[in-house]
């Protein structure tokens, strides 16, 4: 971690590792306040994991069949992943741990989102 340092935003180490803390503090209380969220992705089937992501995530009105498919693909495919992700994470029998696994697959989600929003946005741009 030390050696990427210099490539991030954060002044040193401890600094990064004390944001990573509040992240999963945070993420951990948002899961808290909302306990349906996690319980969805544990236990739903995959096929309405699929609908939620075709249906919820973005509300899709394009005339580009394209890029509409492609997007949906993508949403998919990570809500996927994500499902997959908190599954694992609440295999993890160390709370602190288990903690630390559901923060990284939220945010590793909201990373494959913002992929999957901004390869729509240059497919609609062509």
């Amino acid at each position: 971690m030390e050696e990427n340092i210099s490539k991030t935003e954060f002044s040193n180490v401890s600094e990064a590792i004390y944001m990573w803390h509040n992240v999963v503090h945070l993420k951990d209380v948002e899961h808290k306040k909302f306990p349906g969220v996690v319980d969805f992705f544990k236990n739903a089937e995959i096929t309405l994991v699929d609908y939620v992501a075709e249906n919820y995530y973005f509300p899709i009105n394009v005339v580009n069949s394209t890029c509409r498919e492609d997007l949906l693909d993508c949403t998919k495919r990570a809500t996927r992943n994500y499902q997959s992700d908190i599954k694992a994470a609440l295999t993890i029998s160390d709370e602190n741990s288990q903690r630390i696994a559901v923060a990284q697959a939220d945010q590793t989600m909201l990373q494959e989102m913002e992929i999957c929003g901004g390869t729509y946005d240059l497919c609609i741009q062509n």
